[in-house]
């Protein structure tokens, strides 16, 4: 007998890749029945296109030659390239006494310039002169005595019998010994009488507000000018960085152990002074780099950071070990540090790193910045420099709202990023809290109060 039996459906297995799609071509899939090789339900697979990865410059563009940046494929090996345009050529003009120094081409990158060797190189520091140069760079403004000028101011000073510059010092140096030094031209002694109540003495001398502090006491403020003080301790600080290159030895341990959290000036001083007494000093610092509102704060052509870098590296020879990326409270409690981990005590420095806001409408605007988030990303993550991986907004006109020197720092780095600026301040001019030389140098800039 015969039966015919009536046709079975496909039995379908699980979806196949018959062909892999690419970024520019498209792939296909299928089942295929469990009984017979037929394919049923093809379908195709939609191509993805290319998936570039983040720009990586291959070669750094120049004053005389265009750079060139690449994108890579995350899927295949193709890549896009882009031109980068040739760096801006300026030149800084260096004069002393009307003559001209020195002239010297720089790139719009560029974040330190050096006269070239010139006969009177070593006779003439000051600052630039001009200006619509040097708002365009973050080279350091003002540049400092020669030791011939340093010994001509210090023999200004009169030794005063009742020393009301060193009441007017917070940390009480004793300034008119230090400045007997300097006038005899034994620098290093006046290094070490500035540094036995200052550990910061090349920082001090460029951002104390000596004019409110002790060059208000000066008696030759009275009917004149005050001796400068902060030049001269900046001076002897500088004159000891160039000529003594010797790190300090660390002590015997003393079997203490002490965190120090934060690594801005003051935790820098006490982390010092502790490692100078045998103290294990342990530094934990919030941000990937060590130096607290002296690396994030204070912009480049205020305070050189690589002065803080030496200052630092004088804390890693005395034995201070420094912990970076660790936000105490967050990675660890301060009762972590001293139960589990062992600490004698802690030093809490963490500065008043939080903004104030105004409560007022439109701060939370595209565009509008904190000092602090503005200058973290400039100073810190050097967003100013070409091929920077953190972007800031270049405004074409910026309004800086308050009168103080971080006011005056944001102005004078938003002016070197290509804008106009102006300082928008509720009282006059007479009652700017920043101090005269910022204001000085910011209105030599071209920024307009």
């Amino acid at each position: 007998t015969q039966e015919v039996l009536a046709l079975g459906h496909h039995h379908s297995s699980m979806w196949t890749i018959d062909r892999d799609p690419t970024c520019l071509t498209k792939g296909e899939k299928s089942h295929h029945c469990l009984r017979c090789d037929d394919k049923t339900d093809i379908e195709e697979i939609q191509f993805s296109g290319h998936i570039f990865e983040a720009w990586e410059i291959t070669k750094e563009p120049t004053m005389d030659s265009e750079g060139i940046r690449e994108h890579k494929c995350y899927n295949c090996d193709e890549t896009e390239t882009v031109a980068i345009a040739k760096l801006k050529r300026y030149t800084a003009t260096f004069i002393a006494d009307g003559d001209v120094v020195a002239t010297v081409d720089f790139p719009e990158d560029a974040t330190e310039i050096k006269l070239p060797d010139v006969p009177f190189k070593d006779k003439y520091v000051g600052e630039w002169e001009n200006f619509d140069v040097r708002n365009k760079n973050f080279e350091e403004v003002a540049l400092g005595y020669t030791a011939e000028m340093a010994i001509e101011e210090a023999t200004r000073c009169l030794n005063c019998k009742h020393k009301p510059c060193v009441n007017g010092c917070p940390v009480n140096v004793r300034i008119p010994e230090f400045i007997e030094k300097v006038a005899a031209g034994d620098f290093m002694e006046a290094y070490k009488v500035i540094t036995s109540t200052n550990a910061l003495p090349a920082v001090c001398g460029r951002v104390c507000p000596q004019e409110s502090q002790c060059e208000s006491k000066c008696v030759r403020g009275i009917k004149g000018e005050a001796v400068a003080i902060g030049r001269l301790e900046r001076f002897v600080a500088d004159w000891y960085m160039a000529n003594c290159d010797e790190m300090p030895e660390k002590p015997a341990s003393n079997g203490k152990k002490i965190a120090v959290i934060g690594s801005g000036p003051s935790s820098l001083a006490c982390a010092g002074d502790l490692a100078k007494q045998g103290y294990e000093v342990t530094m934990f610092e919030a941000f990937h780099k060590a130096g607290g509102v002296l690396v994030y704060g204070i912009p480049e052509f205020r305070l050189p950071k690589a002065i803080v870098q030496k200052e630092i590296d004088k804390l890693s020879a005395l034995g201070v070990n420094i912990m970076t990326n660790m936000v105490i409270g967050k990675v660890l409690s301060i009762d972590e540090i001293i139960e589990d981990m062992g600490f004698d005590a802690v030093f809490v420095g963490t500065g008043a790193g939080l903004p104030s806001f105004m409560g007022i409408p439109g701060e939370a605007l595209v565009g509008v910045y904190s000092a602090n988030e503005f200058l973290t990303r400039s100073n810190l993550m050097k967003a100013y420099m070409v091929g920077s991986h953190t972007p800031i907004q270049r405004g074409k006109c910026v309004a800086v709202v308050g009168g103080g020197n971080v006011a005056m720092d944001a102005a004078r780095t938003a002016k070197r990023l290509g804008a106009e600026v102006y300082i928008v301040y509720r009282r006059g001019k007479e009652e700017l809290p920043a101090r005269a030389e910022e204001i000085h140098h910011a209105e030599e800039e071209g920024v307009i109060f």
